[in-house]
């Protein structure tokens, strides 16, 4: 989820540069995931849906998730919202789920609100 269309349009388009596809992805993944031109299978396209959304409101009706990405996106929220958007992520993880966040989501003021692990 994202607030530019224009990123959405890219993310939907799942194609990527050579130099894009071969940051941190091995080649036999490449071939795996990947057809000619570096476009992401059909089959793995469809398992995925990109939507425009605003942390702002309330979105807790997307459902339970087993992992949610956030990162670079509440640094640019007051801390008062900053904690409610991760806390509304945080009740929408599924018992086992993962909330990983980028270090600029810092909750450090209210670290005791949440179970963390911290990745150098």
């Amino acid at each position: 989820m994202d607030i530019s269309e224009t990123a959405l349009d890219i993310a939907r388009a799942a194609r990527y540069n050579d130099f894009e596809i071969k940051r941190g992805l091995s080649l036999p993944r490449r071939h795996q995931y990947f057809d000619n031109c570096w476009i992401l299978r059909p089959n793995i396209r469809l398992r995925v849906h990109f939507d425009t959304i605003n942390l702002t409101r309330d979105f807790s009706a997307l459902g339970q998730f087993y992992l949610i990405l956030c990162r670079n996106v509440t640094i640019y929220f007051t801390h008062e919202m900053r904690y409610k958007i991760l806390s509304t992520m945080t009740k929408m993880l599924t018992k086992q789920g993962i909330l990983l966040i980028g270090a600029t989501e810092s909750v450090r003021s209210r670290k005791g609100d949440f179970n963390t692990t911290e990745f150098e």
